[in-house]
């Protein structure tokens, strides 16, 4: 996760801060002190069909998401402002810049769907039946 502090002062900063992995209680923390979130994934097979639970999480916290364009993804960020391919470099600059602009002038506007308890359940379900099918496998 990067963890963006905000300073005292009522303009925006760009202190980004990588934090590495990090418990769930101090992910409200984290989004609470943070402008925007930006969800990395590697874009393979299992990443274009399966929602990770954290990409869930941040989608309920409200907070603006500027993330890895993938069909799951895009199921719930339909606004191209905030959506990025992974393997172009440009791409992901110039939409961090994009955004960082928009917070200065106070005109961020994020819309997204905000997954339902079925979507959750949905992604509970899938999560467990690659655990089981990854241990069937090895037996």
């Amino acid at each position: 996760m990067l963890y963006s502090e905000k300073p005292k002062t009522s303009k925006v900063g760009l202190k980004v801060k990588y934090l590495g992995p990090y418990s769930k209680e101090m992910l409200n923390h984290y989004l609470r002190a943070s402008d925007i979130v930006l969800f990395l994934s590697l874009k393979n097979l299992g990443s274009c069909f399966n929602t990770p639970i954290r990409f869930s999480e941040y989608l309920m916290s409200g907070m603006p998401i500027l993330a890895v364009n993938l069909p799951n993804v895009r199921e719930y960020i339909k606004d191209e402002n905030f959506l990025f391919d992974i393997n172009n470099e440009e791409d992901i600059s110039n939409k961090i810049k994009n955004l960082i602009n928009l917070i200065r002038e106070n005109k961020l506007v994020f819309k997204a769907k905000i997954p339902s308890e079925l979507d959750l359940k949905n992604t509970y379900l899938k999560l467990n039946k690659k655990l089981i099918d990854m241990a069937y496998d090895k037996i």
